[in-house]
C-alpha cells in the first residue's frame, strides 16, 4: 500500500508541470463605440510566440500561455490604419482565462488629436512630414490643407503644427475632396495637391515629403479667440507696414506667408473687440505661431486686475442659482455621488430627459418627445455615423452642452446628398455625458426652455434646454478644495 502511494504521489509530482502549461486565454475583443466583436483582430501574448486571430464574433482562443502577468497585443483592422496597436494586460489563471477587451477605433484614436476643436461634419488627415536624403532634419513647422469653396466662395483652409517627429492633424476638412497641401519648416518645405479623406472612414493619412531650401521670408501663423478660448471668425490680422493682412477662418486660426525678416508690427481688428497690437520678430524661414485673445470692449481692466487673484469663473453661477430659474447642482450635492455616472446623476434635475445606451448617455429636454428622424420634412435628418454606431437617441430635441464657458455642442446641422440624390440633414456629432466623471465637476446648470435660460448661454437652437458643466475649481481662500486644474495649453 505505501508503495502504491509513492507511485501517485509521483505520477502527480510529473503532471503538475504539463497541467500548468496547459492553461488558455479565451476572450473577445470588442469596438468600444459600437459593442460589436471585432473580426480578423490578431491577438498575441507579449514575450512570446503564442498568438490567435478573432472570429466574425470578436473571439479569440490562445492555448499554452504562462501563468501569472501578462501583457495582450491588439491589432485590428481599424487600428492597422493607423499603424497604431492597442494593448492590455492580463492575469492568467486556471486552466483558463476569460477576458473581453475594449478596442478603441482609428478614428476614436484620430479624433483624439482634434481635442476641443472638433471635426464637425467634416474629417481628420493625420499624417507626417519627410525631408528627401535628411533623417536628421527638424520637422517642427506649419502644415495647412486648402480646397475650393462651394459656389462662389473663396478658398477655404485649415492649419497645424507638426511637432519634431512631423506629425500633424489638421481637423475638420471636408470629406472626399481634393485638399492641396503645403508644410514649412526652419529649412524645407514641400506640398502636394491630392491629398483626401474618404468619407467612409471620416479620417486619411497623408505622408508629405520636403525639400531643402534657403528659406528668405517667414511665416506668421496663429490662433484669435475671446476670453473664454472661443474662436474668433473673421478677425482681420495685419501686418500694416508690410500691407500685409488676412483673415481669422471659421476655427478662429490665420496666417500669413512671405513676411521678410525683421521687426514688424501686427494688429488685430474684430468689432465689439479692443484692438490687439504687438511687435514680432521675424528670421528668414522661420515661422512665429501666437494665440492672440481679444476683449470685449465694455470689459472693465479693474475686472481683469482682480480676476488675476480670485476666481470669479463661478460667480455667473451663484448668481443664475439665486435667481432660481434654472436648475443647479453644487460641490457640496455632486461629492456623495462620485462614482455613479454623470446621465444617472442628471437624472434627479427636473425637465431633463437623458437617454442611456449602455455606457453611453446623451441629454436632451422632457418638454419634447422623442420624435423619429427618419419621418417626414424636406429631407432626412438623421445622426452622424459614430453616434448610429453607439445607438443613439433618434431624437429631434438635444440639449446644447457648454463645458467651462465653451461650448462643446452646439446643435449644428450638415446638409448633404446622398449617392441616391435624396437630401440629407446631419447633427454634429454629439456629446457622450458620461465621457465626463462626476468627481472632475465643480457645478452644473440645466436650463430646460429658453424662458429660464440666462443670456450668456441663449441661442437661437437652445428651445431644447441647455446644459452647463463647471469642471474642479481651485479656490484660494480653501485649501480643502479640489487640486489646482492644470491650465489648458491652446491648440494651434
Amino acid at each position: 500500500m505505501a508503495v502504491r502511494r509513492i507511485f501517485l504521489a509521483a505520477i502527480v509530482a510529473t503532471a503538475a508541470p504539463t497541467l500548468a502549461l496547459a492553461q488558455s486565454i479565451r476572450g473577445t475583443i470588442v469596438d468600444s463605440a459600437s459593442g460589436k466583436g471585432v473580426a480578423h483582430a490578431r491577438v498575441a501574448v507579449s514575450g512570446t510566440s503564442l498568438q490567435a486571430t478573432t472570429d466574425s464574433l470578436g473571439r479569440f482562443t490562445i492555448a499554452g500561455a504562462p501563468s501569472g502577468e501578462q501583457l495582450l497585443a491588439i491589432h485590428t483592422p481599424s487600428l492597422d490604419s493607423l499603424n497604431a496597436g492597442y494593448s492590455a494586460p492580463v492575469t492568467v489563471a486556471g486552466a483558463t482565462t476569460s477576458v473581453a477587451v475594449r478596442v478603441p477605433s482609428a478614428l476614436q484614436i484620430a479624433a483624439t488629436a482634434c481635442g476641443e476643436r472638433g471635426y464637425g461634419s467634416g474629417g481628420i488627415l493625420l499624417g507626417r512630414l519627410r525631408v528627401d536624403g535628411d533623417s536628421t532634419a527638424s520637422l517642427a513647422g506649419t502644415v495647412s490643407a486648402e480646397w475650393k469653396g462651394a459656389g462662389k466662395d473663396s478658398a477655404k483652409w485649415v492649419s497645424a503644427m507638426a511637432d519634431a517627429r512631423g506629425r500633424f492633424a489638421l481637423c475638420g476638412v471636408p470629406l472626399d475632396t481634393a485638399l492641396s497641401l503645403r508644410a514649412v519648416t526652419n529649412s524645407a518645405s514641400g506640398q502636394t495637391a491630392d491629398a483626401r479623406v474618404p468619407s467612409a472612414a471620416r479620417f486619411g493619412r497623408t505622408e508629405l515629403v520636403l525639400h531643402h531650401e534657403v528659406a528668405s521670408t517667414a511665416i506668421f501663423v496663429g490662433l484669435v479667440t475671446d476670453s473664454t478660448n472661443r474662436p474668433i471668425a473673421g478677425a482681420e490680422v495685419t501686418l500694416p507696414d508690410l500691407g500685409k493682412g488676412t483673415a481669422s477662418n471659421e476655427q478662429g486660426a490665420f496666417v500669413i506667408r512671405d513676411v521678410p525678416f525683421g521687426v514688424q508690427r501686427a494688429i488685430v481688428r474684430h468689432v465689439g473687440y479692443g484692438p490687439v497690437e504687438t511687435q514680432l520678430t521675424f528670421a528668414a524661414g522661420q515661422t512665429i505661431q501666437r494665440h492672440i485673445q481679444m476683449i470685449r470692449s465694455a470689459t472693465l481692466d479693474s475686472v481683469v486686475v482682480e480676476a488675476k487673484s480670485v476666481d470669479h469663473a463661478l460667480d455667473d453661477f451663484e448668481v443664475n442659482r439665486k435667481i432660481g430659474l434654472g436648475h443647479f447642482l453644487t460641490r457640496a450635492e455632486l461629492a456623495p455621488q462620485e462614482g455613479r455616472t454623470t446621465g444617472a446623476v442628471l437624472t434627479s434635475l427636473p425637465g431633463i430627459k437623458v437617454y442611456v445606451m449602455g455606457s453611453h448617455a446623451w441629454v436632451g429636454s422632457s418638454r419634447h418627445n422623442a420624435t423619429s428622424l427618419h419621418g417626414g420634412g424636406v429631407g432626412k435628418l438623421g445622426l452622424d455615423k459614430s453616434d448610429s454606431l453607439k445607438f443613439a437617441p433618434l431624437w429631434e430635441c438635444y440639449a446644447l452642452v457648454y463645458l467651462d464657458n465653451n461650448v462643446i455642442w452646439r446643435g449644428q446641422k450638415f446638409t448633404s446628398r446622398s449617392p441616391r440624390g435624396e437630401m440629407l440633414t446631419t447633427w454634429e456629432p454629439l456629446f457622450d455625458i458620461n465621457t465626463i466623471a462626476v468627481a472632475s465637476m465643480e457645478a452644473i446648470e440645466y436650463y430646460a426652455s429658453p424662458a429660464e435660460t440666462p443670456m450668456k448661454y441663449a441661442a437661437l437652437n437652445s428651445e431644447c434646454g441647455v446644459l452647463v458643466i463647471h469642471t474642479l475649481r481651485f479656490h484660494p481662500k480653501d485649501t480643502t478644495a479640489a487640486s489646482p486644474k492644470r491650465p489648458t495649453v491652446p491648440a494651434p
